[in-house]
């Protein structure tokens, strides 16, 4: 038959597998496909796969291949607090409450004092590594250059430090 080709046809864990990076310094393996977040898609977003014609995310996906179906409200949250990683280890089942409040002790909830979310301070965090100074950052963000200093230093947002 001109014009059709045959491939082995792939089950979901290998299809999984081909596009997941290898693990980084903190064990995330990165989803290197589609992404989404709740503004679009983005590339800090959650990994996306279509499987019989639904689009779903990736995390979700791998946690019920290895622990069963999950139920109308759980979720499937991250313990390395990175959307796209699909590292098993980092990821746990909770439910709105329980992310609610694991947001609130890693301080990715926004407070009067910390004006900065968690996506921000990863790229306060890139910025600093590529040699801007506080004082370039803080005018980015319009906060203090102590506000910056308490991310590069870890005083505010610890969990984002990579291990030394």
């Amino acid at each position: 038959m001109k014009g059709t080709y045959h491939r082995r046809a792939l089950t979901v864990e290998q299809r999984i597998e081909s596009m997941l990076a290898p693990p980084d310094v903190r064990g995330c393996r990165v989803w290197l496909g589609q992404r989404l977040n709740h503004l679009g898609t983005r590339p800090e977003g959650y990994g996306q796969i279509k499987i019989s014609g639904v689009r779903r995310r990736v995390n979700r996906v791998i946690w019920e291949l290895h622990n069963g179906p999950l139920l109308p409200g759980d979720l499937v949250c991250h313990t390395c607090d990175n959307p796209p990683c699909c590292t098993l280890a980092h990821l746990f089942k909770s439910d709105a409450a329980g992310n609610m409040a694991d947001k609130v002790a890693k301080r990715r909830q926004a407070t009067a004092h910390l004006k900065l979310t968690v996506h921000q301070a990863r790229e306060v965090l890139r910025y600093r590594s590529k040699g801007w100074s506080l004082g370039q950052i803080s005018k980015k963000y319009g906060v203090s250059p102590q506000a910056i200093s308490f991310i590069v230093r870890g005083v505010h947002f610890k969990y984002l430090q990579e291990p030394q």
